[in-house]
């Protein structure tokens, strides 16, 4: 899997924040992230700049790190589940299959 260069990183900073972001990409733009601390900065920026405005309004608290971390986590978990699904979705189909099968040779088909 070929690793975002920082220039993209940065481009898709707002589709990230956005939920716009889909498949590998989400791992990439993550792993990239942890490692380089110029687009965590950037990232840390449109992020304050977005979700913070709203913090400020309703004079909640907020942890600027904690957030981001957390929904770092919650991007990845959501690309982890969806592979849990397709996975299983595989699963289904392949044991249908199989009983079809076992029922048509079964019934002499």
């Amino acid at each position: 899997m070929r690793q975002l260069s920082c220039k993209e990183v940065q481009r898709i900073i707002p589709d990230f924040l956005g939920e716009g972001l889909r498949g590998h990409d989400i791992v990439r733009f993550v792993e990239h992230i942890k490692s380089c601390p110029s687009c965590k900065e950037e990232l840390s920026i449109q992020y304050l700049s977005s979700e913070g405005i709203s913090h400020l309004e309703t004079g909640t608290s907020f942890n600027l790190e904690k957030e981001l971390t957390g929904y770092m986590d919650r991007a990845l978990k959501y690309r982890q589940r969806k592979l849990q699904r397709r996975a299983a979705l595989v699963i289904y189909e392949t044991l249908a299959l199989l009983i079809i099968t076992v029922i048509f040779l079964y019934t002499g088909g």
